[in-house]
C-alpha cells in the first residue's frame, strides 16, 4: 500500500513550496529593487503566498512550480505596492545616526 502523501522529503518540500517561493521574492526584491520598501516587501510575501494557495486549489502543476510562482508574484507586487509608499526622510535613518 502506497502512503497517501509520499515520502517524508516530498511532504517537506510540498509543505516548504508554499513559502520558500515567496520568501525568495522578498530577497530578491531587496537585492535588485533600489526603490523596495518594507511595506512593499511585506505585502508582496503576502500576496505571493496567497497566489501559491490558489495555484495549489486551481491548477494541477506540480509542486516545485509554486517556488517560481511565488517569487514571481511577490517581486512584483511588491514592487508596485513599494511605489505608492512615500520615501519619507524621517523613516530612512542611516546606521550612523542611530549609533
Amino acid at each position: 500500500m502506497r502512503p497517501i502523501l509520499g515520502s517524508l522529503i516530498e511532504v517537506v518540500n510540498k509543505f516548504g513550496s508554499f513559502f520558500y517561493g515567496s520568501l525568495l521574492g522578498v530577497f530578491v526584491l531587496a537585492f535588485v529593487v533600489k526603490r523596495a520598501r518594507a511595506r512593499g516587501a511585506f505585502f508582496g510575501l503576502l500576496c505571493g503566498i496567497a497566489s501559491v494557495w490558489i495555484a495549489s486549489l486551481l491548477t494541477d502543476i506540480e509542486f516545485l512550480w509554486f517556488n517560481v510562482i511565488g517569487c514571481i508574484v511577490t517581486v512584483f507586487f511588491g514592487y508596485l505596492i513599494s511605489l505608492t509608499v512615500r520615501n519619507d526622510p524621517k523613516s530612512d535613518e542611516s546606521v550612523e545616526t542611530l549609533i
